[in-house]
């Protein structure tokens, strides 16, 4: 029998190790006060080494054997380059070499198993001992159950090199997630026509049998070895039983990503070794300049960081990039924002912003090399989450990434590879990712709502996937295994400590202590970690009240989502997020709870106490409240002044389909849509007339919407036109005067118009979205609602603070049945006043009137309320119908689920491996293509065709779409299979309709051909109503444009540089500055047409382009050799702290338009827009006797018109006879509050 390994023997290999090599690892003998300093390679390297020499010491032996040979290499290549006289700082740079080697040796899954029999040791090799085995008892090879579908899985551990050769005769093998929803056997109970999954019973088979199943670490044999130390045993087990086991089947060890696809799923070598020590705002900046211009890190390794000035301000790092030999001829990508990369030297978030760390990546063109090329975004500024504030901005990284799930998009390459999608998968969750000197691991997936488009246009469906840095080199070791880093250290990046996914997913959503949940309702909590949030208040324990039950006497919860808090709470929040009120309703976050908080109506508040309290409706999963974070309350949005609003589209075939008289429904609907257009059109042209009317139609209908500390600029104006217009017409220019500002508001106004003939607007002034909010005091009886405003809301023909008396109409989207609109009444009710700008809800009868409206409820919602009396006087409620169930639809195979809880994705008590699995599974389950879009539209397509709502089959689709729509979060799989058979078996329609009318540029149906005797009302709006109108309008619009004049040329801009010349004739020096300056202009402008000549190529890099031409139209100086003249260095003006408002830049922007004025306008305008509105300003002081305005930057995103100079001027112009109408139009112009785009 083999002798036992010994501690004197480790210490034997180590110390040989570090003599051989001088590679400093650890002794081990250090005190543990030594141990913490020890700096994190060489620990890894004592760490890896200790576990191998106790527990599997013949594959340390081959290890050793392998680098012994690496080693002799590199050594002897370093010898040779000293013989030829390179510089020698080499003894880290060989050190460093050494270590890494010697770490992905160990590391290495290829020295698992071998032939050799002797023992660990630098001399010699000793026999090998037998196989340990597992701490079940069991070999390892043995250690998963062969028959346990569940452990194909994989761990998120190494599995084997990429040139490690797959087991002999291989399998092929199905979708691992596709095998939860496998074909019926003989096995399986069900109907013989359903093929749902048997994947529950073989978990439940081989689960456990503790009801409360423990994750806790099980007995260490060896009392030397590490808690690290079992967890590389852990993950070494499971990939040596897949390894060494024989050919696998799908139930058998760990399902490896085959080595020629795993090669080419890689992130690039971001590793800088003289950047180790620098803020990861620096690396990043260098990281994603070196990836844009395709420029290898070996070839920069020369740069070594410091922390000074020229490292840490932005311009000065990029002028060091844009000098060295590397990057001799490329172009920089843009920079990042000034405000996000001073932050990011910092603490990395404010109070109410972070620095957002954002990644791209997108299919490669070259077919040879990695699948995916990675791209860095720039560093940005957004709203925190939760998770940013409790562990730090800089630890999370969003990627985006086409859905690998969506074949369609994939390039032509890539269409025939086996299980692509899951092999991408298993990329992305099975291992960490080595990305800037840090450790990063997936988490979390979502589908944005953004889409992109391929090389070659078509539209690919996105994933946005979200990564935590679990460690790093420079990350310290935590002082208990598994335990949170301080609060305070998400405020400091420069002390990070190192943290295991299974911690981050505890505190976010407690996966231990909710482990019986279902795993794919669970992962959707996750998300509220990740909500967009600002954090208000801490509230203490003693002032949280946990309720038992939701309200409600029947299955249905009558306050769903919703929830009380006390008046001085609620007023706490509000002065923290600096609002004028306290509002009636938050909609928030708090800890495991989400929804809306509404104050107490009978709290005066005079106690003081700051109570909250929680519905179990409300708590997502099991939270204890412990950290501050979680006793956080978190503002999403909140109840404001409203305004009117626009029917939905779907909104519009419902009131006619419950209309008592289609035809006078019809016609009030039309009304509305004809003022809409006659408004918006009026307004259109009119905005032509004077800057006045232009800013105001800006205000009203086209300004973008904002942040509420700045207005992003993309060169030298605003970055969306409509902004620019505002900055233009404030500067003082005029549309009718200046040609480029005309061009701009004329396209403006040309777009607004044809937007409206794709897009109904039907604007009913008597309506609003409200949040909706239940009775907690069971005031109102059933069908019953109470309304207030917290100012007059006031239009044509209404003026009041609150509705009462009357029936009103309630609507929420989606509306797919003809009952998502409902007919109440509204009453008024002294108690219930103090709840303005939301609508009051009954807590009485069977059903909460929020869920008959689609199915919704009070965690958010918002309703669409209407009390115009032509239409509210001809609707008729229909009735809720019966809902479908899951299961019915399971059986009938139309859809699967995901019945898979946490705890079932392991049978051993591993939490990393649980939480492994976990992501796995919840990973492959959702980014599975959704089929809801493609639903949606076909329901829309049969409901034209088959002539009404009401149809039988379409109210059948428009039930099943509500199991669509939280497909993600009920665990619902729904294929196109299962599409095919719905519409087969149920519907019994064909794979494709035709489009509607209204969905075209023109009629091509007749209504004989369809289901109806007379046009669909979406028809007749568009074509008899809407189309003339605007046809009209825009004709007439045609004809005043040609009517107005303008120039390209203005005097004022061009007198600077008229004045410059004139002096340079008696001045030497200024004559050469002159001509330097003249010919860096003109290389810019060369270098704007040779960019913007790509641009069809590209349209998507054209604000790159701008910020780009604009950095080096900033960069224009005069010479060094003149800089030091008097006269030079006063038009640098170097006390001026920002230099785009420099004498020299006023210059340089005055000379660029005299010369590029006529033939370049857009390269004129986009540099030195910002320098020209100065001139303009000055030159119209000067005109008028009177001063401009200073304005800084946040003060400026935050200015609108004044409401009261508005209607003045407005009445001024029209005639005091309209005065009552302008009122009315101007207060519904400025309803709403700036604060709503910003949290929306």
């Amino acid at each position: 029998m083999d002798p036992r390994p010994t501690a004197e023997g480790l210490k034997r290999t180590i110390d040989c190790l570090n003599e051989a090599y001088d590679l400093g690892i650890r002794g081990s003998t250090l005190s543990p006060r030594k141990q913490s300093s020890t700096p994190r390679t060489e620990e890894r390297l004592y760490k890896k080494i200790h576990f191998l020499h106790f527990s599997k010491s013949a594959r340390l032996a081959r290890c050793m054997k392998a680098f012994h040979a690496d080693a002799h290499k590199l050594l002897s290549r370093s010898t040779s380059i000293a013989h030829h006289g390179a510089k020698t700082d080499d003894v880290a740079y060989r050190k460093a070499q050494l270590q890494a080697s010697l770490l992905s040796i160990l590391d290495d899954e290829t020295f698992a198993h071998g032939t050799e029999t002797k023992r660990t040791s630098i001399e010699s090799l000793e026999s090998e001992p037998k196989r340990p085995r597992s701490r079940s008892g069991r070999s390892s090879s043995e250690s998963l159950d062969r028959n346990d579908t569940v452990d194909s899985i994989p761990v998120r551990s190494s599995v084997g090199p990429p040139d490690t050769p797959p087991p002999p005769n291989p399998p092929r093998f199905q979708a691992t997630i596709r095998s939860y929803f496998s074909t019926a056997s003989s096995t399986v109970r069900s109907a013989p026509t359903s093929n749902s999954s048997s994947f529950r019973s073989r978990l439940e088979a081989s689960a456990p049998t503790s009801k409360n199943t423990s994750f806790s670490e099980e007995y260490d044999p060896y009392p030397v070895c590490t808690q690290e130390c079992r967890v590389l045993e852990e993950a070494w087990e499971v990939s040596e039983s897949a390894l060494s086991s024989d050919p696998v089947t799908p139930s058998e060890g760990v399902r490896r990503v085959p080595g020629t696809l795993k090669d080419s799923l890689s992130w690039p070598d971001l590793a800088f070794p003289g950047l180790r020590m620098a803020p990861l705002a620096v690396k990043w900046e260098v990281a994603r300049i070196a990836l844009n211009c395709s420029v290898d890190c070996d070839s920069i390794s020369d740069l070594k960081y410091e922390p000074n000035e020229s490292w840490h301000n932005q311009v000065a790092l990029r002028k060091r990039l844009a000098t060295h030999r590397s990057f001799e001829g490329k172009v920089l990508p843009p920079p990042s924002e000034p405000n996000a990369w001073a932050l990011a030297l910092g603490p990395f978030q404010s109070s109410d912003t972070a620095v957002c760390l954002k990644a791209e990546l997108t299919y490669a063109s070259d077919e040879g090399g990695p699948i995916y090329h990675a791209r860095l975004m720039p560093l940005q500024l957004d709203r925190g989450n939760r998770l940013i504030r409790r562990f730090g901005a800089d630890r999370f990284l969003e990627v985006t990434m086409p859905s690998p799930a969506e074949t369609k998009d994939l390039p032509d390459a890539l269409k025939n590879v086996p299980e692509f999608s899951e092999q991408v998968i298993r990329w992305l969750t099975q291992d960490t990712h080595r990305l800037l000197d840090r450790d990063w691991a997936s988490f979390y997936t979502s589908k944005p709502k953004r889409t992109a488009k391929s090389s070659k246009g078509k539209t690919v469906s996105l994933e946005r996937i979200y990564l935590f840095a679990v460690g790093g080199d420079n990350f310290q070791t935590p002082h208990t295994r598994g335990s949170v880093p301080p609060g305070d250290e998400a405020l400091l990046p420069g002390c990070r400590t190192s943290m295991k996914l299974s911690t981050l997913l505890e505190w976010a959503v407690g996966i231990q202590h909710n482990a019986t949940d279902q795993a794919a309702k669970l992962f959707t909590r996750i998300a509220l970690s990740l909500t967009k949030t600002r954090a208000t208040v801490v509230v203490a324990h003693q002032d949280i009240r946990h309720r038992d039950k939701d309200l409600g006497e029947s299955q249905h919860v009558m306050n769903d989502g919703a929830a009380r808090m006390s008046r001085t709470l609620a007023k706490k929040i509000a002065d923290h997020l600096e609002l004028d009120a306290t509002p009636a309703a938050y909609q928030g976050r708090f800890g495991c709870a989400k929804g809306m908080w509404i104050v107490d109506v009978r709290d005066d508040g005079l106690d003081g106490d700051e109570w909250i309290e929680t519905y179990p409706s409300q708590r997502k999963w099991k939270c204890p409240f412990e950290d501050p974070q979680h006793r956080t309350f978190e503002v999403k949005d909140w109840s404001r002044e409203l305004r009117t609003a626009a029917l939905n589209q779907q909104f519009i075939p419902v009131l006619e389909a419950c209309a008592v008289d289609e035809d006078r429904m019809r016609n009030a609907i039309a009304a509305h849509l004809t003022n809409s257009l006659r408004t918006e059109l009026k307004a259109g042209k009119t905005a032509l007339s004077n800057p006045a009317e232009m800013r105001r139609w800006l205000t009203q209908f086209g300004q973008a919407s904002e942040t509420k500390s700045h207005k992003p600029f993309m060169g030298g104006l605003p970055s969306s036109d409509e902004d620019a217009v505002a900055y233009l017409l404030d500067a003082g220019f005029d549309q009718r005067q200046n040609c480029f500002v005309q061009d701009l508001c004329v396209a403006l106004v040309r777009k607004k118009m044809e937007t409206l003939k794709t897009k109904m607007h039907v604007r009913v002034p008597r309506s609003s979205y409200l949040f909706m909010v239940p009775d907690f005091w069971n005031i109102l009886k059933e069908n019953e609602v109470h309304v207030s405003f917290s100012n007059r809301f006031q239009v044509d023909g209404f003026s009041d603070t609150l509705l009462e008396g009357m029936d009103i109409l309630v609507g929420r989207s989606p509306a797919h049945l003809a009952s998502d609109i409902q007919r109440v009444r509204v009453i008024s009710h002294t108690t219930l006043r103090r709840l303005k700008d939301v609508i009051v809800m009954s807590t009485k009868g069977t059903m909460s009137l929020a869920e008959k409206l689609s199915g919704g409820d009070y965690d958010g919602d918002k309703a669409w309320v209407c009390w115009d009396r032509e239409i509210v006087d001809t609707f008729c409620n229909a009735p809720v119908p019966a809902g479908l169930k899951v299961a019915s639809l399971v059986k009938k195979n139309y859809l699967e689920r995901l019945d898979v809880t946490v705890k079932s994705l392991t049978t051993r008590p591993n939490v990393e491996e649980m939480c492994t699995r976990f992501v796995y599974t919840a990973f492959s389950f959702h980014m599975e293509a959704s089929l809801l879009g493609t639903v949606t539209n076909y329901k829309e397509k049969l409901s034209y065709h088959r002539g009404s709502i009401m149809d039988e089959r379409v109210v059948w689709l428009s039930n099943f779409l509500s199991h669509l729509v939280d497909q993600g979060k009920q665990g619902i799989k729904f294929t196109p299979d299962h599409w095919a058979r719905v519409r087969r078996e149920q519907l019994q329609t064909p794979l494709h309709l035709d489009d509607p009318d209204y969905a075209l540029e023109r009629r091509v149906s007749k209504p004989s051909k369809l289901r109806r005797l007379r046009d669909h009302i979406l028809d007749h709006l568009k074509f008899s109503v809407g189309v003339p109108a605007i046809s009209f309008a825009l004709a007439d619009f045609e004809r005043t444009i040609k009517g107005n004049g303008g120039e390209w040329f203005d005097a004022d801009l061009t007198k600077p540089a008229n004045d410059f010349e004139q002096e340079c004739g008696s001045w030497a020096d200024g004559r050469k500055v002159l001509r330097k300056l003249r010919h860096d202009i003109e290389e810019v402008a060369s270098a704007w047409g040779l960019a913007m000549g790509q641009l069809r190529e590209s349209m998507k890099d054209y604000s790159g382009k701008v910020k780009l031409i604009y950095e080096m139209w900033m960069s224009i100086a005069p010479a060094d050799d003149v800089q030091s003249s008097p006269r030079v260095s006063a038009l640098m003006e170097p006390w001026v702290a920002d230099p785009k408002a420099k004498r020299w830049t006023l210059l340089k922007a005055s000379l660029t338009f005299k010369i590029y004025y006529r033939k370049l306008p857009k390269f004129v305008w986009r540099v030195a827009g910002r320098q020209l509105c100065e001139l303009k300003c000055l030159a119209n002081g000067a005109h008028s006797g009177s001063s401009y305005a200073f304005v800084n930057p946040e003060m400026y995103a935050s200015l609108r018109p004044s409401k009261t100079f508005t209607t003045q001027l407005a009445i001024r112009e029209n005639g005091a006879e309209t005065a009552e109408s302008i009122v009315a139009s101007v207060n519904e112009l400025f309803d709403g509050d700036e604060w709503a785009d910003a949290y929306d």
